[in-house]
């Protein structure tokens, strides 16, 4: 469980991959002093804890994948406590 203070949202937008649609969100805020953003998918994207300023407890997944000799890395929150 990690404390995140959210400091940004965007809206929800409808991603169709596969011929499925899915709603995805991107959120940023503070996690122990440091600047941090994450992904939320579906029902999450619209969770009602969801709300500028405050402070909510998430847990999330880490992801990596490496492209061109670079590295990125997906934080997606996967449970809003």
């Amino acid at each position: 469980m990690t404390k995140l203070t959210i400091k940004s949202m965007k809206e929800p937008e409808t991603v169709t991959s596969s011929g499925k649609s899915l709603q995805v969100r991107w959120i940023s805020g503070l996690v122990n002093d440091k600047n941090v953003a994450f992904k939320l998918w579906n029902d999450l994207s619209t969770d009602p804890k969801l709300v500028l300023e405050s402070e909510i407890d998430v847990e999330f997944r880490i992801e990596s994948r490496e492209s061109k000799d670079r590295f990125f890395t997906d934080l997606t929150i996967t449970k809003i406590l």
